[in-house]
């Protein structure tokens, strides 16, 4: 797959060991490690992008695409953009559900 768009190290596809589902992409310079009951991060670098979330689920080739700086469309039109300034290295831009002559 592609380079961390950070520090440039490998993606790696991480899978559900029950299921086989895709779960997220990471940077092989990423790791967590529970402390207590908290994940905290302890590698290098930091990024990672889930598949699936309460907002949208996308597949490898629009992973690729929103890596490549694609928009991706995602449910009820919303559009999924990589965001390497927020946490979660993603932006979802909500399109208006409503007309201006709806108020």
């Amino acid at each position: 797959m592609a380079e961390c768009p950070i520090c440039k190290g490998k993606l790696k596809v991480i899978t559900k060991k029950e299921s086989g589902d895709l779960a997220y992409i990471k940077c092989e310079n990423q790791k967590t490690e529970k402390q207590g009951s908290n994940f905290v991060e302890v590698g290098k670098c930091k990024f990672k992008i889930n598949f699936k979330t309460k907002y949208y689920q996308i597949d490898k080739v629009q992973m690729k695409n929103l890596l490549d700086g694609s928009e991706i469309e995602i449910k009820d039109g919303n559009l999924l953009k990589l965001d390497l300034e927020n946490e979660m290295f993603t932006k979802i831009d909500f399109v208006d559900k409503y007309d201006e002559d709806d108020f």
